[in-house]
């Protein structure tokens, strides 16, 4: 089992309480990441990271590496739930 398989589990049981799918969004750092990212509405990884030296395609890489990719990350995920 991967991450986007737990992440999908979660995802079918909000779906079933609210009668809605919700709004996939991830964040990761490593390859074992990837998959759940790929799976995301939308996906985040940290600058300097494994994932973000393949530049994988749509996941957005913040400016920044360690704690300001992390307060990026959120405020993006901040904005992405009130949009």
């Amino acid at each position: 089992l991967g991450k986007e398989r737990a992440a999908a589990f979660v995802a079918e049981r909000i779906a079933g309480q609210s009668g809605a799918m919700p709004r996939w969004l991830a964040a990761g750092d490593t390859e074992h990441d990837q998959p759940m990212l790929m799976a995301a509405d939308v996906a985040w990884a940290p600058a300097g990271s494994d994932l973000a030296q393949q530049e994988p395609a749509g996941v957005r890489v913040t400016r920044l590496p360690g704690h300001a990719a992390a307060a990026q990350i959120t405020r993006e995920w901040l904005d992405a739930c009130r949009g």
